[in-house]
């Protein structure tokens, strides 16, 4: 939602210019994402930590060590950027009913369905640790009038389907990616999801325990009892020198926090945030 080393000031400033379209489509661009709600002007300024950049006509949103990437089909298309993500706009010309999209997920990451979009998730042991979000679609035709759409995943190829009648062409469609979870709590960032008594588990190991079980690298982790598995994903993920740094802020916001066992609950890790939230069953699937 793969090391970073971005030029993130690139895209600052711009606004949506497309690199392949004239005037007449950026306006085009422009006009549909007013049409929405949406502010069509480039952020002036990234949140911190995220990361964004076109090149070889793909657009890419990172975190830290992750990055997500959309690649449009479309010949023409166009971007926003915004402080916690990008748009990736398509034009959809007369007669076709979809576009596609190639989505290029960090290693090991997977699209996870959430309402009409996805979130970017790797698994720690079957806690999911949410790194990006593809939101819900949106399309406006060129009247300036909303068109019912809908995304469809095969294999890394999402696509963006148009459905109605009477539909003037051409069409902008729109996936939008952003880091961490659109209107997380504490903002971009990766999250992690457990439930309560996975909680009530994990605060029970102190960093010292930790430190003695790292001393075998994530294997090690892997054999503490309970939550070993747990423990060797999350550290399969951010490292064993992050997971060293980050395991006394994170316990502790668990010993801190009333839980009830069947409850989900997500704290940020990346970076490591200030509370634990409660957040839909979902979450924790």
């Amino acid at each position: 939602m793969v090391a970073l080393a971005l030029l993130t000031t690139t895209l600052l400033g711009l606004g949506a210019t497309p690199a392949n379209a004239t005037s007449a489509e950026d306006t085009l661009f422009d006009s549909a994402q007013l049409a929405v709600g949406l502010d069509p002007v480039d952020a002036q300024a990234l949140d911190q930590g995220v990361s964004v950049k076109v090149q070889n006509d793909e657009a890419v949103a990172g975190f830290g060590d992750f990055e997500v990437g959309i690649a449009p089909s479309a010949d023409v298309f166009s971007t926003t950027v915004l402080p916690a993500g990008i748009r990736v706009m398509s034009r959809i010309d007369d007669g076709a009913e979809s576009t596609d999209f190639r989505v290029d997920l960090p290693e090991g990451a997977t699209l996870i369905p959430r309402d009409r979009g996805y979130v970017v998730v790797i698994g720690a042991g079957g806690t999911p640790i949410a790194l990006a979000e593809i939101e819900e679609p949106w399309a406006v035709d060129a009247n300036g009038k909303t068109v019912h759409t809908s995304y469809r995943l095969d294999g890394d190829i999402l696509t963006q389907s148009l459905h109605g009648s009477d539909i003037a062409y051409p069409v902008v469609a729109d996936p939008t990616i952003t880091v961490g979870l659109a209107g997380a709590s504490e903002g971009p960032g990766a999250y992690w999801n457990m439930t309560g008594l996975q909680v009530k588990i994990i605060s029970a190991i102190t960093v010292s325990t930790l430190g003695t079980a790292l001393a075998g690298g994530c294997v090690g982790a892997g054999k503490m009892p309970s939550v070993g598995w747990i423990i060797q994903g999350l550290c399969s993920f951010v490292g064993v020198p992050t997971l060293q740094n980050i395991w006394g802020g994170v316990t502790s916001i668990f010993r801190n926090t009333s839980v009830q066992n069947t409850g989900c609950y997500q704290v940020k890790i990346a970076p490591v945030g200030m509370r634990l939230h409660k957040v839909d069953r979902s979450n924790c699937a």
